[in-house]
């Protein structure tokens, strides 16, 4: 295949922050990249300068002569007052015929790309419906390269689909930058990630999204061990510049200036290395014991007059996450409302504990005063934050949600996207809850972000209801997935493969959920006590302690003045052993941990 496009060197930056530096991409021709990294690394940026639409600082692009590019944004431009047929006839590449042929034509062209709705104003149709209008008056022009920004943000599930079909049948190239890892995997021939950790300052790998996080995973061990390497040979080096001046005699200046060298070379590899942070997410719970926190029964819910769900029994316990889906437009954030006690039922009863503590992380995450500070806004009381009954500077609490200390007196309303997104899961995080809501949390965080986010729903010990179109989040994170038809039926589902089997379906039947609340529980593995969940939280800790403790006695050998102390080699090699034998311990016993942890939440066979 031949080249479409080949970008050497782009660099970027906005005043004194630097997006990216020396970036080198080219792009072939069928082939369909998804481009990834952190908020804020400059991937909408990389891709506004390939569609010309921004200047780079240094470097240059080089294109195929005549070369058709579309660019779809995060958020449409459609003009408001025009309708989508208007809008198809302008796209579609010339052609003679009479106005109701190519009429015809445009209704045919907007049957095959799944539009309807052609004649309303644009102002009138959702988020979603324009959307994926923006991305099939893409599609239409005929382009040789798409380039998409957040293609899936407001498409429901079925509109993800949509676009993994149209992006695999196309004769064009595409660069997609998205966080959706199952549209990675399906819909992606070459992952390309934007990460300061790399030499190049990204890392491009053939192949799907689970290829990358192989090589990727092997790429950031290796450069790990090149690390360690460089610091034993730093080590040694330091001591030979430390040693008598006789030593080092004018023969021996080219190695003082490599030493030099080394040791610069070894503080950037580190610098790499730890350059990739992701926010410390960690939801709070106020450790209710109670068996039902919130209890639907009978439920009928509507909003302007439109059914969205009706004859629900629902039953939410601690440890349970729900995962709430559906079209768009079905009514998936209002229910979301109704179960976190915000929103009144149409009919049927709502229950909830006594003194039910709800967290809600809304879709919009409206700011109270854009011309607000961060610091402000993380504390809105002083210079310190509250956190699971401990005091935080704001400062500190700020950096678990990668925000910089000089990044405190900034407006909350300069904020990203993903910036936004970080600072409300912040200002939830300080309230200690029994019930988690969370509306479209994965719109606008990063892989790496969500990956967390994951892992601290995992952990919470309350309950979670999450309206979300993420596949991967749905089946990593959530026990149960409540599925709308947008017509006021409902059913409960173990997984997105359910879901798309039921979704198929002409007349979704509705389906109970497997273990309604007056049901026999399952027997399971005796739960953890509570000193067994505080050692676990903590043995991790230790085992990173001992680590260091054994790293620090095996760079004691290697340090002169103790090979030439008897008495001190003596200890050492005593010690060593015992701390690697202490080390062996932890880890069986955190392994046992983690193995009864797993089994108490799993049916006994």
């Amino acid at each position: 295949m031949s080249f479409l496009l080949n970008a050497q060197g782009l660099s970027k930056s906005f005043g004194t922050r630097s997006l990216f530096r020396n970036i080198s991409l080219s792009v072939r021709e069928r082939e369909r990249i998804g481009l990834i990294g952190a908020n804020g690394i400059g991937k909408s940026t990389l891709l506004r300068i390939i569609a010309g639409l921004e200047t780079t600082d240094a470097g240059s692009i080089g294109a195929r002569r005549g070369l058709r590019v579309a660019y779809v944004p995060q958020s449409d431009d459609l003009p408001p007052q025009e309708t989508l047929r208007s809008l198809l006839l302008q796209a579609m590449p010339a052609a003679t015929g009479s106005s109701e042929a190519r009429s015809m034509e445009a209704g045919a062209a907007a049957a095959r790309l799944g539009l309807d709705r052609l004649d309303e104003p644009v102002a009138t149709l959702s988020a979603g419906v324009r959307k994926r209008a923006s991305i099939a008056l893409a599609l239409l022009s005929e382009p040789d390269l798409v380039l998409l920004d957040e293609p899936t943000n407001h498409l429901d599930l079925d509109g993800v689909l949509w676009l993994e079909r149209q992006i695999a049948s196309l004769p064009s190239a595409s660069i997609s930058v998205t966080h959706d890892r199952y549209f990675l995997e399906k819909a992606a021939t070459r992952i390309v990630e934007l990460d300061r950790a790399y030499p190049d300052g990204h890392l491009s790998v053939n192949g799907s999204y689970s290829t990358f996080l192989t090589e990727r995973e092997a790429r950031l061990a290796a450069q790990q061990q090149q690390e360690e390497s460089m610091a034993i040979r730093a080590r040694r080096e330091i001591e030979w510049l430390r040693s008598t001046p006789q030593a080092r005699t004018t023969k021996a200046a080219h190695r003082i200036e490599d030493a030099h060298k080394l040791l610069n070379d070894l503080a950037d590899l580190r610098d790499r290395n730890r350059a990739s942070e992701t926010a410390g997410i960690d939801f709070a719970g106020t450790g209710r014991r109670s068996r039902e926190l919130v209890t639907l029964t009978d439920a009928v819910l509507k909003a302007d007059d439109v059914v969205i769900v009706s004859g629900l029994n629902l039953s939410l316990a601690p440890g349970q996450k729900l995962g709430i889906v559906g079209p768009n437009a079905s009514g998936k954030s209002y229910l979301a409302k109704a179960i976190a006690q915000e929103a009144p039922l149409t009919s049927g009863v709502s229950r909830a504990a006594a003194g039910l503590a709800v967290a809600y992380v809304e879709q919009e995450r409206p700011l109270q005063d854009p011309k607000q500070s961060l610091r402000e806004a993380l504390s809105p009381n002083g210079d310190t934050v509250v956190y699971q009954g401990r005091p935080m500077h704001v400062a500190a609490w700020a950096k678990r949600f990668l925000f910089d200390r000089a990044e405190l007196e900034r407006p909350v309303g300069t904020l990203s996207g993903g910036e936004r997104a970080r600072l409300s899961l912040a200002q939830q995080m300080v309230r200690a809850c029994d019930l988690l809501v969370l509306d479209e949390p994965t719109t606008d965080l990063d892989i790496a972000t969500l990956d967390v986010l994951e892992e601290s729903l995992l952990e919470f010990p309350g309950a979670v209801v999450i309206v979300t179109q993420d596949r991967y989040l749905l089946d990593s994170a959530c026990t149960l997935i409540l599925a709308l038809d947008g017509r006021g039926g409902h059913a409960f589902l173990a997984d997105t493969a359910q879901w798309s089997v039921w979704r198929s379906q002409d007349t979704p039947v509705a389906v109970a959920a497997p273990v309604p609340p007056s049901a026999p529980k399952p027997a399971r593995a005796p739960r953890l006590t509570t000193a067994e969940r505080r050692e676990l939280q903590n043995i991790e800790q230790d085992i990173s302690q001992v680590e260091e403790q054994i790293q620090a006695l095996e760079r004691d050998l290697e340090r002169p003045e103790v090979v030439t102390d008897a008495s001190k080699l003596q200890h050492i090699w005593e010690e060593l052993p015992r701390q690697k034998e202490r080390l062996a311990a932890l880890y069986d016993r955190w392994q046992e941990l983690e193995d009864r942890k797993e089994a108490a939440g799993k049916p006994r066979e």
